[in-house]
């Protein structure tokens, strides 16, 4: 499951994804945060993986990345977004899935906690 909320007096959409996902759930996702009408690309995006998600992303990882890269390069795209996962083990799978991705203008960065990602995000 993929939930949000967009905090516009942070200026931030936190993002929660736990349990089972696909490639579509992420792709349905990120249409529906640039659909809503709160929705500004000047916000910042602090996602939290929960240590037990698991699914068929992780097979789709090709397919993944290409929905990642449509998304950063959209004319309304974000800029930052961070992304707090505590497993260190999908914390690389992650990492090593987007490496090489064509995510320009959106800066992301992998964080191992809370406080280190916000510092990122609003330094």
């Amino acid at each position: 499951m993929i939930e949000y909320t967009i905090d516009e007096g942070q200026g931030l959409i936190l993002v929660r994804v736990s349990g089972t996902n696909t490639c579509a759930d992420l792709e349905k996702h990120i249409a529906e945060v640039y659909r809503d009408p709160r929705y500004k690309p000047s916000l910042k995006t602090l996602t939290f993986l929960d240590d037990g998600i698991s699914g068929p992303i992780m097979s789709e990882l090709p397919e993944v990345k290409r929905v990642m890269e449509l998304a950063a390069q959209a004319p309304n795209a974000l800029k930052k977004w961070a992304v707090v996962i505590v497993s260190d083990y999908k914390r690389l799978l992650v990492e090593f899935m987007l490496k090489g991705a064509q995510l320009k203008p959106l800066e992301v960065r992998f964080f191992k906690d809370e406080p280190a990602a916000r510092a990122w995000l609003f330094h």
